[in-house]
């Protein structure tokens, strides 16, 4: 995996977002309302030989789609006076021409000389339809039945123009054809083939357009005060903006997938170009309206850059028409045989595949965990804690595989994060709850590197073999998810030379199965907060623990847990004295690094099966547009839960030492936050039939229902890593 750009893609996105930010930006934006074209920053990208990069006839050679793509991240920041998506697919287009009159009028796209147009539609479907710059346009390129043909331009101008874009119709029986660039099937597919390169350029620059409004909204929070604080303290108004952040990255991260994926010429290429559009279109719409708000008055007026982002993502979104009409085209392309023409996206230099490091260890865990998972094993898998197999554990020790990421001195093979989520994602895929696995990893950790070397003889030797589970007692019934508010306490005894433990912990998951605890108590009297707290490992089968059970929606068990004079050594302490909130520093950093929340797709298959057959009236339901784009949109989920899990676990791995990055709370919150109204809304989707529970094929939509409500509690309520995403991505000041 490697999520990075090169040397070069850095220079090209700084040098270029620096020229843009200069020659275009905002107030020039404004300043070309009128005119609607910056033919001055149109000649300086003519002269730097930029207009014509992503042809073949480039001097340059043909610019690959993922450059053009970072290239039109900067133009959408920068909103930017021209059509720079429309010109780099014309040129292109004409480019490939063999026809002798289509040379010169290359030559005037690529100088500057012509402003080029490209109509998105069938033009003899769809006569007079729309196109972006066609009132600046000296040229248009349109598929005309079964020609693909540059027009004249000339065209006459909408009265409204939505933000500096002056839109025009275009109508094949009207504009004069100066070139003939194709025709019959090839015309048909290179137009296409352009059509599907529009939407990657374009959900790139609308990926720019949503980050660039969102960071001056969080900037204007950072300065803006009211009642006489920041109003980026205000949860009201920081959070919500943390909701685009993690909705913006989703963007950026889907729009590079599916430009890899092209590159590959994978099987889901074409469905990953639709997914980029429609999210980085929605991305981009939700975002602006969000910076808008946050501006208050101060940004409905026509002088401040919200209202310009605003007008511009809408208008650019709705060229291609509805943009639920791509997300029901996802499921078109993965499910009922659509297809689209592949683009030529060339070396894209990301790569979003695992390496042969994770795909060696999620190989092992599957054949291993083929061996193990008997039906009856299978029949008893919980999802759950309660799914831990004792057995199962111990096999995969055994092998390196049960912690793969942890030491090779203590049991595991030394790989990195990207290869613990690999293992993660098999034993997921396989049905094999991961829960405690991931809970006694974190648990493990904190001894292997806090512990004392008695303690880790004694416990971390049995954890890493397997034979030991885990529970975290964090979570206290007043303090929910504030856990530094923790009021269980650790008395010293000097007579017996042990801690005392007294308290009670809420929601301590695994407790009626786990041999330890990671134990979070107060040890200064009189100390509040993050100050006087002291963190051991706790031996639950002392007779001072009780542990009941809470029964919960989602079929799973957790636990309160009672701690009456519970003698522990001090060796088993895990960091200083009164200093538990710089230990719990490095768990949270554990549980929240990225190595969390992938995709979960277990709701998909069955979604599918339901509805690819017809119901008693012979009603097929993915026949119907609504359910395929409600059914996509499920898919799109995942696979941007997925993408900002893999981009967490890839940054711990390539930057060890970066310190402390919001990624894992990105794709935590994600992960819950976004899946619970898509859940819902499939439950809702193929009801009644959701209701019937087990052995209903749709029991799976029920259970997952009820699962995900958790996500959003659990290791932080969204509200928590809402907050720090706030902070540490968006620099507001604390909102908690």
């Amino acid at each position: 995996m490697k999520l990075n750009l090169t040397d070069e893609q850095e220079l090209l996105v700084s040098s270029f977002g620096r020229l843009f930010t200069e020659m275009g930006g905002s107030t020039r934006a404004r300043e070309h309302f009128a005119p609607g074209l910056d033919r001055e920053l149109l000649r300086a990208l003519a002269e730097m030989g930029v207009l014509a990069m992503r042809s073949a006839r480039s001097e340059m050679g043909p610019l690959s789609v993922f450059d053009a793509m970072l290239l039109n991240e900067q133009a959408g920041r920068a909103i930017v006076s021209l059509p720079l998506t429309e010109t780099l697919i014309v040129a292109r287009l004409v480019g490939m021409s063999d026809a002798p009159e289509a040379g010169a009028h290359f030559d005037r796209i690529a100088s500057g000389e012509a402003v080029a147009a490209f109509a998105l539609f069938d033009a003899s479907r769809r006569p007079g339809q729309l196109v972006h710059f066609g009132a600046d346009a000296d040229l248009v390129v349109a598929l005309d039945g079964d020609r693909l043909a540059l027009f004249e331009g000339g065209l006459t101008p909408l009265e409204h123009d939505h933000g500096g874009y002056r839109v025009a119709r275009f109508d094949s029986s009207i504009a004069k054809p100066v070139a003939l660039l194709a025709t019959g099937e090839e015309a048909r597919t290179a137009h296409a083939a352009a059509v599907e390169e529009w939407k990657l350029l374009v959900a790139a620059e609308l990926t720019g357009m949503a980050a660039a409004s969102l960071e001056l909204a969080a900037e204007y929070a950072k300065e803006r005060h009211a009642f006489g604080r920041p109003i980026g303290s205000f949860q009201a108004i920081a959070l919500p903006l943390a909701d685009r952040a993690v909705d913006v990255e989703g963007s950026r991260l889907l729009a590079w997938w599916a430009a890899w994926s092209a590159a590959r010429a994978d099987l889901e290429a074409a469905a990953a170009v639709s997914m980029a559009y429609a999210w980085a279109a929605t991305t981009a719409d939700q975002t602006t309206r969000t910076a808008l708000h946050t501006f208050g008055g101060y940004g409905l007026s026509l002088e401040h850059d919200a209202q310009l982002f605003f007008r511009r993502a809408k208008a650019r979104m709705l060229m291609l028409g509805d943009p639920g009409d791509e997300l029901a085209r996802v499921s078109e392309r993965l499910w009922l045989g659509g297809s689209a023409p592949l683009v030529d996206a060339g070396d894209v230099g990301i790569d979003f595949s695992l390496g042969e490091e994770a795909e060696k260890v999620a190989h092992d865990t599957e054949v291993l965990l083929r061996e193990l998972m008997t039906p009856e094993r299978q029949a008893k898998m919980h999802d759950s804690y309660d799914g831990h197999d004792l057995e199962i554990a111990k096999a995969l020790a055994k092998e390196g595989l049960l912690f793969p990421d942890w030491p090779k001195e203590w049991g595991g093979r030394g790989v990195g994060p990207i290869a613990a989520l690999a293992a993660l994602r098999t034993w997921e895929k396989l049905g094999v709850a991961p829960h405690a696995q991931i809970v006694i990893s974190m648990v493990g950790q904190m001894v292997m590197h806090f512990g004392t070397d008695e303690l880790r003889a004694e416990a971390l030797t049995r954890i890493a073999a397997g034979e030991a589970a885990c529970c975290m007692g964090y979570s206290e019934p007043s303090g929910g998810s504030d856990i530094f508010a923790a009021q269980t306490k650790a008395v010293w005894d000097e007579e017996r030379q042990v801690w005392l433990i007294n308290g009670q912990k809420m929601f301590t998951t695994g407790a009626n199965m786990s041999d330890y605890a990671l134990m979070l108590t107060r040890t200064e009297p009189g100390s509040s907060k993050h100050k006087g707290l002291t963190l051991f490992l706790l031996p639950m089968n002392d007779p001072g623990v009780e542990v009941y059970p809470i029964h919960t929606v989602m079929d799973e068990r957790t636990n309160t847990t009672f701690y009456t004079d519970v003698a522990v050594p001090d060796s088993w302490r895990i960091g200083p004295v009164n200093e538990g909130a710089k230990v719990m520093g490095a768990a949270l950093k554990l549980e929240q690094a990225g190595v969390y929340g992938p995709g979960d797709r277990r709701i998909l298959p069955c979604l599918i099966e339901w509805a690819k057959k017809p119901d008693a009236d012979g009603r097929v339901p993915f026949d119907d547009r609504d359910t395929r784009k409600r059914i996509a949109r499920g898919a799109i989920v995942a696979q941007v839960g997925d993408l900002l899990s893999m981009r967490g676990a890839w940054y711990v791995q390539a930057h060890p030492d970066a310190g402390r990055t919001a990624y894992g709370n990105m794709a935590k919150h994600f992960y819950g936050d976004r899946s619970q109204p898509v859940y819902a809304d499939l439950m809702d989707l193929a009801a009644p039939e959701t209701l019937e529970g087990a052995p209903s094929p749709l029991a799976t939509v029920e259970h997952m229902h009820r699962q995900i409500q958790v996500a959003t509690i659990y290791g932080g309520t969204s509200e928590v890593q809402r907050s720090q995403i706030a902070e540490i991505f968006l620099g507001l000041p604390k909102s908690r």
